[in-house]
């Protein structure tokens, strides 16, 4: 409770303030993470502290000042140290997804400094319907995608059944399909394997350790969320042909130790998890699929060149044409987060050169936003969406 009252106001203010930068602005000031960060480590830090004198300032306390004995009950006010610890652990956690996002591009630096702040002062009791153990807030992570990726998909559906009909009325919709699958095969299958493989293996494991993990329905989607999660990494890494071989020796290995030591169960395990593991990876697939296309044509606008700034995000159609005609320039575009001085100026001399006086960029998304609602739906959740339907 004493949490609520020193947390609660500072973390909706911030939610606030931040919430109408990136409305307005586009962009979120440091101050506020720096406030917000700055003063939940100094509240855990006292209360560090007061762990370690709390029992003689409170001895000293009633002997000296109330004049008790030293038989009497004495009550020491304090915070568990396990709660401590489990609120750093899970603030340190979230350091790592943090940069592990921003470094895989899933938000922006800001919007992932404003997620530490959120990771920190929020009470760990607005978890507790489906806390997980070490990094509680993943529930605030996907109590932020969920409602993001629920918005965007509505939208994208909306646009995309637009398409399919004047597809269907030119008679495209065969060769679409076939350009598809032809164009995802090898993506899909690697996902496959990797899903089928980490899936697998983790129930393996539990069997073998006797710990249910994942022992409900809820725990086993929020595991492959987090798989899909880190496949975007994993997928770029397995497309090195030693790395991939040397995974699939591993799926031998393991489908092998399965079938030996628990094969009166793992029939059916396999064939369950290779129901769930397709099911999931064709719903997110498509639904992968339907938003690229509705972000690459609703989520462009055309700006001046002069305009284009170290931190805009080019259009794919625009950077092919870059990749075609200069790769180098492609090569740096890629390796660089924000662009350089001279990435710019090599941009704005190829526009020129192709005789352009605009260029398209992605339209900035006020994260910030969604983030707030996320949080508000987590205090009154105490868990993650999941929980409505699962």
């Amino acid at each position: 409770m004493i949490f609520d009252y020193l947390f609660l106001p500072i973390l909706f203010l911030i939610a606030l303030i931040t919430s109408y930068q990136d409305l307005k602005f586009g962009k979120i000031k440091n101050k506020w993470i720096i406030l917000g960060l700055g003063y939940g480590l100094l509240i855990f830090f006292l209360f560090f502290i007061w762990g370690l004198v709390a029992q003689p300032i409170t001895e000293f306390y009633y002997s000296s000042i109330k004049h008790l004995s030293s038989d009497s009950p004495l009550p020491v006010f304090t915070i568990q140290n396990f709660y401590l610890k489990t609120a750093l652990i899970n603030f340190l956690i979230a350091i790592i997804i943090s940069f592990l996002m921003w470094h895989f591009s899933a938000w922006s630096a800001g919007d992932a400094k404003l997620f530490l702040v959120f990771a920190l002062l929020l009470p760990l009791k607005y978890y507790y319907k489906t806390f997980l153990p070490f990094f509680p807030s993943f529930v605030l992570l996907v109590n932020i995608f969920i409602p993001i990726f629920i918005f965007l998909s509505i939208k994208a559906l909306f646009f995309c059944w637009k398409l399919l009909i004047k597809e269907i009325k030119e008679k495209k919709v065969l060769k679409s399909i076939k350009e598809l699958f032809k164009n995802n095969i090898v993506d899909i299958s690697r996902l496959l394997i990797l899903f089928l493989t980490m899936f697998l293996s983790a129930q393996l494991f539990q069997r073998m350790a006797n710990f249910s993990f994942l022992n409900n329905t809820n725990k086993q989607l929020t595991a492959l969320i987090i798989i899909y999660l880190i496949s975007v990494p994993l997928t770029k890494t397995l497309k090195n042909k030693k790395i991939f071989f040397a995974f699939i020796i591993f799926s031998i290995f393991a489908l092998t130790i399965g079938f030996v030591y628990y094969k009166e169960v793992f029939i059916e395990m396999f064939w369950r998890v290779l129901y769930m593991v397709m099911f999931f990876l064709v719903l997110i697939g498509l639904l992968r699929k339907v938003l690229n296309s509705y972000i690459e044509e609703r989520g462009i606008k055309e700006i001046k060149i002069e305009n284009l700034k170290p931190n805009s995000q080019i259009s794919q159609e625009f950077l092919s044409n870059i990749k075609k005609e200069l790769p180098e320039v492609y090569k740096s575009i890629q390796k660089e987060r924000y662009f350089q001085p001279e990435t710019l100026d090599l941009i704005k001399n190829f526009c020129i050169n192709q005789k352009r006086t605009t260029i398209s960029i992605y339209k900035s998304f006020p994260f910030a936003v969604w983030m707030f609602l996320g949080l508000i739906l987590t205090i009154i959740l105490k868990g993650s969406l999941f929980s409505l339907i699962l």
